[in-house]
C-alpha cells in the first residue's frame, strides 16, 4: 500500500486444508472464495483469483456481461482428485455435496467456450448445461434436498439502458431451467420485476421458493451531458427522513427488494407478493414452512423519529398462501417476533 500498488499486485488469500492428526497441509495460493457442503466432508469447491495479465500480451476482452470469470476447482478431499472449470463467476454446492452448479461467462471473441449455467454431478463426473446464453447469472440456490435449483438471470442486450432479471427454476427431470417469474408475471406489481439484489431461497420443505422483487428503475437520460444535470439535494420538512439520513441510506434504498413467494410444484399458483413499500420487511416462520409471516412497519410514523429517536410501528400477519394481510395491533413502541413454530407473535 505504501508503494501504491494496484489491487492485482497485492497479496491474495490462500486456502489451506489440514488433515487432522497429521502434519499434512494442502495449500492453494490466490483463492478468491471457497464453499463446503453442509452435510458432507467429501468435497470442497474454490474459485481462484484472476491471474494478473502479462503486460507483453494483449489484454483479454471482458465478457459480454462485463464480469470476468476465473478457474473453479472441485477437489475430492479424500483422494485429492481435482476438476477445473474455466471462466466461472458464480457457484454453489448442494448440502449433501453431490451436485455443483456454476455460471460461466466467456470473452467476446471466444467462440469455443459456452456461457450459461451448468449442473455438475460430482460422483459421475458429468456436466449438464441447464441454461445458455451470454448474460448475468446470480443467486444460485439449492433446496435442502439438492433436488431443486433456482437462480436469477438477465440475458438482455449488453447496452440495454435497464437490466431486467428473471427467476429461473430447475430440477434434474427437466431438460433445462425454465422461467418462473419475470416482468409481467401474474402477481408481480405493475412496472415491477425480479430483483437481482433480493435473496433467493427455498423453504425447508422445498415447497416454496422465496425471491425479491422491486420497481423497475427509470432509464438514465443519455441525451444530457453531466454538466447539464443539476447536482442538488432537496429536503422537505414532511419527508420521512432527514436529509443526512437519506444520503446515508441512498445506496441501500436503491438496492432494496421486497420478498415474494411462488410454489414451484404448483404451476396454477401465481406469484404472491408478501412485502411491498408499505410493508418492506417480513419475518418467516419455520424456515419458510409456516403459513404466516410477520410484517412490522413504521410507514406513516417515520417523521416522529426526528424528535423521539424511534417510531411507532404497526404489526401485520401476512399469509404465504394468498398474500392477505391482517392488522394485529398498531402504534407499538417496541419489537415483535414470531414463535419458532409460527403459532404466536410476541
Amino acid at each position: 500500500k505504501i508503494k501504491k500498488k494496484k489491487s492485482d499486485d497485492m497479496p491474495k488469500d490462500s486456502l489451506g486444508i489440514i488433515t487432522l492428526g497429521s502434519e499434512k497441509v494442502f495449500k492453494v495460493a490466490r483463492v478468491k472464495s471457497f464453499v463446503l457442503p453442509e452435510k458432507s466432508a467429501s468435497v470442497v469447491a474454490y474459485l481462484k483469483e484472476k491471474q494478473t495479465a502479462d503486460s507483453t500480451k494483449k489484454k483479454t476482452e471482458p465478457s459480454a456481461a462485463g464480469k470476468e470469470g476465473s478457474d473453479l476447482v472441485v477437489r475430492r478431499i479424500p483422494t485429492g482428485v481435482e476438476t477445473v472449470f474455466s471462466n466461472v463467476t458464480e457457484y454453489t454446492l448442494s448440502e449433501d455435496g453431490e451436485f455443483l452448479v456454476f455460471a460461466r461467462v466467456t470473452p467476446k471473441k471466444d467462440t469455443v467456450s459456452q456461457p450459461g449455467v451448468f449442473w455438475y454431478d460430482i460422483a459421475k463426473d458429468a456436466v449438464r448445461k441447464i441454461s445458455s446464453g451470454r448474460g448475468t447469472y446470480q443467486n444460485l440456490t439449492f433446496d435442502e434436498s439438492g433436488s431443486q435449483l433456482a437462480f436469477t438471470a438477465e440475458k438482455g442486450p449488453e447496452k440495454a439502458p435497464v437490466k431486467i432479471f428473471s427467476l429461473y427454476y430447475f430440477r434434474p427431470q427437466l431438460d433445462s431451467a425454465r422461467v418462473l417469474a419475470d416482468r409481467g408475471t401474474a402477481g408481480i406489481p405493475s412496472d415491477w420485476a425480479v430483483s437481482s439484489n433480493g435473496r433467493v431461497f427455498f423453504s425447508k420443505n422445498g415447497q416454496k421458493l422465496f425471491f425479491g422483487t422491486a420497481p423497475v428503475p427509470a432509464p438514465k437520460d443519455t441525451t444530457l451531458v453531466d454538466f447539464e444535470v443539476a447536482q442538488v439535494d432537496v429536503w422537505n420538512y414532511q419527508d420521512d427522513y432527514l436529509q443526512p439520513m437519506q444520503l446515508k441510506n441512498l445506496d441501500r434504498d436503491l438496492k432494496r427488494s421486497y420478498t415474494a413467494v411462488i410454489y414451484p410444484g404448483n404451476p396454477t399458483v401465481k406469484v404472491i407478493q408478501l412485502a411491498d413499500e408499505l410493508l418492506p420487511e417480513v419475518d418467516l416462520a419455520e424456515e419458510g414452512n409456516g403459513e404466516f409471516a410477520l410484517a412490522v412497519t413504521d410507514a406513516g410514523n417515520r417523521i416522529e423519529t426526528q424528535w423521539l429517536g424511534s417510531s411507532h410501528k404497526d404489526l401485520y400477519l401476512v399469509s404465504t398462501k394468498d398474500g392477505s394481510r391482517k392488522l394485529i395491533t398498531s402504534r407499538v413502541r417496541g419489537t415483535a417476533s414470531l414463535s419458532p413454530g409460527g403459532r404466536y407473535v410476541a
